[in-house]
């Protein structure tokens, strides 16, 4: 196992192959807030056209990262992208909590499955950078739009 995606407690990366995933930024004015009930939701969208891959259900994973290094220290939850719409999927968690020591961030990736408007189904590696933020509110709330490559 990679020592990148090795974590304490045994926790890895769901997407440890950095180079071919899409690295999203951390969004402006987003940060989590390490509290017993922090909540984080996302909200992907599909551009107009494409859908959800029929029996291949896309995944999510939210990790605490170390400061500086980046390095994954605990999976804070994992599961099922809920499909809304037929372009629209989401992730709701709540009770997040990260140890105090944990100051470096929530990372949230995912596996979409979708079929583009050719008809040609793929799968993308999403990441996300949320930071953490003392004293910060206790709900992040993320929207992205992912695909468009047909």
């Amino acid at each position: 196992m990679a020592a990148a995606a090795a974590a304490a407690g045994g926790a890895t990366r769901m997407v440890a192959n950095r180079a071919r995933a899409r690295l999203l930024p951390a969004l402006d004015g987003v940060a989590f807030a390490p509290a017993t009930d922090g909540s984080l939701s996302l909200v992907v969208y599909l551009p107009p056209g494409e859908r959800w891959t029929d029996g291949a259900p896309s995944r999510w994973q939210f990790n605490a990262t170390a400061a500086g290094g980046g390095a994954v220290t605990a999976r804070l939850a994992a599961g099922a992208v809920t499909q809304t719409g037929p372009a629209e999927g989401t992730v709701d968690v709540g009770g997040l909590a990260l140890p105090a020591a944990d100051a470096g961030g929530v990372e949230v990736e995912a596996r979409l499955n979708y079929c583009g408007t050719d008809d040609m189904c793929r799968m993308e590696a999403a990441v996300w950078a949320v930071p953490v933020a003392a004293g910060g509110g206790d709900a992040v709330a993320l929207e992205r739009t992912v695909g468009g490559r047909s």
